[in-house]
């Protein structure tokens, strides 16, 4: 070859001995040989070479070379440029494309072209829709552009859910759980171009609603339960409407209202959460009547420890609930208390229905300190036909009943007469009349007529004042004294006398050498008296008991006996 810088072009590799002879034009010249190999370039070629508008094609290089391999691809789209064997790439025009590819092989060679691709017309699939609930139906719209040179000749929704798939327009759809779904529109065109558009769609859950407690009671405050929960997002707002027509409504999470009439009222409660789903439940208020709470009480007051009794006289209740002070209560129907302690309480009885309805009843309760005291006044007799009639006033003038008052009547002389009242009240104030009548032969009363209550008690109370015990009416003029008894005696000695004045009153009692066993004296006393004499420390034997007012002196014989 003649030529300065010449150029070899070969297919495959080769090994040549290369000679350059150079003259000058003087004639002078010289020569250089060397052996060097020659690689041929790469063939350029890619695929493929027909598209879709907006379609994501994967363009693969096919370039080559002879004895060795394509080990570089650089690619240019529209002036974007990629490397790798095969590129992606979405051509958003329709029409020819230039696209130039250029491939480096194994040795180093480098070749490149330009190739003309054409892209065939397409509308990318666009549509809307939203976010939805579950069980809730959701819209999908079609907005893909209209282009006549290319009509759409079929097209498939995918939701996502694995469901039955659509071929309408703008279609409807359900979703059975919740989830995020991802909603594809499939367009095929009628020049084969098949293009997808994808949307994601979040489905949540409805909010759940648990009604309880749907039994009102008339006349009182009432509020429907709704227990409320959501998976999805947070309770937002509430609507209720009570009755049909509606009477109420309501957007309070807890609303309280009152019915004035018995009945059955349908209502709705609609809860809406902050994720835009709403669930809406359907039920019936049933009103009902309230029970009527009623007792009556054994006692209303009395001493302590008082024991009070309770009958329950309710109606239309199931259970109940009695509060007797602040921190005791039965649940019985029929229940007892034992106040221990004075004061005045407040005992409640709420008596409750099978629907919760109930009423209350109150009674106050007052309990005072324990006090046995028994007086008597103003004993009157009279002779008729030849029997006395006695009767006396009693007063209870304590705190305690007394369950047996013994009363004796005394006409001296050791005639002694017991009746007893029954059950006998605290506060009460009787007239008694003796059932006994004394016959008197002669027709006139007994120098001394005595009534007395005999020591009255009350479990662990006895009388605080026995001076106010014993009441008598008298004829004597200075001093009587009746028989000791009992006699022979071994405890305690009972003598009873009666002084017309008031007088000191001496009481002795001596043995039979004549040593004074016992000595009492009864300052300026007036009136009738009875005087206990323990003799259980004195040794067995005969006394003398002297009974005198310093003017008069009476004796009696007495046997202590073991």
């Amino acid at each position: 070859m003649l030529e300065t810088n010449p150029e070899l072009q070969i297919d495959e590799p080769i090994n040549c001995e290369i000679t350059l002879v150079i003259e000058t034009d003087d004639g002078c010249g010289d020569f250089l040989t060397q052996d060097i190999t020659v690689y041929p370039l790469p063939s350029i070629s890619f695929t493929p070479q027909l598209v879709c508008q907006f379609e994501d094609v994967e363009f693969i290089s096919s370039s080559e070379v002879n004895g060795g391999s394509v080990i570089l691809n650089q690619w240019v789209f529209e002036e974007v440029e990629q490397t790798g064997s095969s590129i992606n790439y979405s051509f958003v025009d329709n029409g020819y494309k230039i696209v130039q590819l250029s491939s480096t092989t194994d040795q180093g060679c480098i070749d490149s072209a330009e190739l003309e691709v054409y892209v065939k017309p397409a509308e990318l699939p666009v549509f809307s829709t939203e976010n939805t609930c579950i069980g809730d139906e959701v819209y999908f719209i079609n907005e893909t552009e209209y282009n006549p040179v290319t009509p759409v000749q079929s097209m498939e929704w995918d939701f996502g859910d694995e469901s039955s798939t659509s071929s309408e327009s703008s279609p409807t759809h359900i979703y059975d759980n919740a989830g995020f779904y991802d909603a594809i529109l499939d367009i095929v065109y009628s020049n084969g171009c098949e293009l997808q558009s994808t949307q994601q769609v979040d489905v949540y859950y409805k909010p759940e609603i648990e009604l309880s407690g749907l039994d009102a009671c008339l006349g009182t405050e009432f509020g429907p339960v709704a227990n409320v929960s959501t998976a999805s997002g947070s309770i937002s707002d509430y609507h209720w409407q009570i009755g049909n027509p509606v009477i109420y409504e309501s957007v309070l999470a807890n609303p309280e209202m009152t019915f004035d009439q018995m009945g059955s009222y349908p209502f709705s409660l609609t809860v809406g959460s902050d994720v835009s789903c709403e669930e809406t439940v359907v039920d019936t208020i049933y009103v009902r009547e309230n029970p009527l709470a009623a007792f009556s009480a054994s006692r209303t007051w009395g001493a302590i420890p008082l024991w009070v009794d309770f009958t329950n006289t309710s109606e239309g209740a199931e259970t109940y609930y009695w509060q007797f002070d602040t921190i005791n209560y039965s649940v019985e129907e029929n229940p007892y208390f034992v106040f221990q302690d004075s004061g005045t309480y407040i005992v409640e009885l709420r008596s409750i229905n099978d629907y919760g309805c109930y009423d209350t009843e109150t009674m106050t309760i007052k309990s005072v300190v324990p006090l046995m005291d028994i007086i008597l006044y103003s004993l009157r007799t009279e002779v008729n036909d030849n029997y006395l009639t006695t009767s006396v006033y009693i007063i209870n003038n304590g705190t305690l009943p007394v369950e047996e008052l013994n009363l004796d009547l005394n006409l001296g002389n050791g005639q002694i007469y017991r009746e007893t009242i029954e059950d006998f009240q605290s506060g009460q104030v009787m007239d008694y009349t003796f059932t006994f009548k004394a016959y008197l032969a002669d027709g006139e009363l007994p120098e001394v007529v005595c009534v007395e209550a005999v020591d009255p008690v009350y479990g662990i109370y006895s009388d605080i004042d026995l001076t106010n015990n014993t009441v008598c009416k008298t004829n004597v003029q200075n001093l009587m004294v009746f028989q000791p008894y009992p006699n022979p005696v071994s405890d305690q000695l009972i003598c009873e006398f009666i002084a017309a004045n008031a007088e000191d009153i001496s009481i002795t009692l001596v043995n039979s050498l004549g040593e004074i066993a016992y000595k009492n004296v009864i300052s300026s006393h007036f009136g009738y008296k009875k005087h206990l004499i323990d003799v259980s420390e004195l040794s067995q034997g005969v006394y003398y008991l002297q009974v005198s007012d310093g003017e008069e002196k009476v004796s009696f014989k007495v046997e202590v006996n073991r």
